[in-house]
């Protein structure tokens, strides 16, 4: 299993609330809450629970580094991405790291603006999802919580009946999936038991790639040759001082793409993995949820 975490957002309107609240400008996912740890390190720490530390990727956007608390040393391996191409390349560019070591690498995909808890709670669900994902190796499994309240800034998911055969993952098919509907809209997926899509997925390598090269062919085209240096370099074929001028290559002219609104619109290879005893707050689409997990160190939803 390999663990890559997502820490490229920037939220315009959170980065002014930290500026209100720290004093600092900076993404949500690399603020303090009341001196404790940041959302980024609350992740990687809790995939460092399933994941060794060697198979554990956090992608970062450009110039990002500044934002990290020196003083805190994340489990794994950094990726700064060269520029800003959207989440489609967030998504890519580690794949293309754990191809070339583990093709047939099993991956849980975090992003880093979550905060949920009881970690003790949630660390399971990951682990039972990236078991599903080997029980159904050519699907995208995507984990659901059930709602609290009608967010309309929220991703929704309408789910379909249960998956044969995957009674014990409780396991569903996906209907379809909504991307910040209105209000109306949100009142109405409440009331109608649709759950919030928390962007946390597992999927195998392999399955990912063809997945990419389906919807996203000219980006994989580029990448593909940054995944056949890195196997040279692995293999003790190329210097590893070459790495770091491919990416920037493929980088250059590189198309920008949302890979949620992309994929998720082919909801047949998706499946929905429900949490039904936890419920989640996303800083960089709440700023109400945000101010206050800025100001306390835990904050549970119930």
């Amino acid at each position: 299993m390999w663990g890559v975490v997502l820490a490229t957002g920037e939220s315009q309107r959170v980065r002014k609330l930290a500026l209100r609240v720290f004093s600092r400008e900076g993404p949500a996912q690399y603020c303090p809450a009341s001196g404790g740890p940041s959302l980024i390190e609350h992740t990687v720490n809790r995939v460092a629970c399933l994941v060794a530390p060697e198979r554990i990727l956090t992608v970062i956007g450009n110039g990002h580094f500044v934002y990290l608390n020196p003083e805190v040393q994340l489990p794994g391996r950094l990726l700064e991405e060269p520029a800003n191409r959207g989440t489609a390349a967030g998504v890519m560019l580690p794949l293309v790291y754990v191809l070339a070591q583990e093709p047939e690498a099993t991956i849980l995909i975090l992003p880093s603006d979550h905060f949920v808890l009881p970690d003790e709670q949630f660390v399971p669900h990951l682990e039972r999802a990236a078991d599903l994902a080997e029980c159904l190796p050519n699907r995208l499994v995507v984990l659901g919580v059930a709602p609290t309240r009608p967010q309309a800034d929220f991703g929704w998911v309408e789910a379909g009946p249960f998956l044969e055969g995957m009674a014990d993952f409780g396991a569903r098919s996906v209907k379809r999936f909504y991307e910040e509907p209105s209000h109306e809209e949100a009142e109405r997926f409440l009331q109608s038991g649709y759950y919030w899509n928390t962007r946390i997925m597992a999927v195998k390598a392999r399955t990912l790639w063809t997945i990419g090269q389906q919807l996203f062919p000219g980006m994989l085209k580029r990448f593909e040759n940054l995944l056949d240096l890195l196997k040279l370099i692995n293999s003790g074929n190329a210097s590893r001082d070459l790495e770091k001028l491919a990416l920037r290559d493929v980088y250059r002219g590189l198309e920008t793409a949302n890979f949620s609104r992309r994929v998720l619109r082919a909801s047949d290879w998706i499946t929905l993995l429900p949490m039904s005893d936890l419920s989640s707050a996303n800083w960089g689409h709440d700023g109400r949820v945000a101010a206050r997990q800025m100001r306390s160190s835990y904050l549970r939803l119930a």
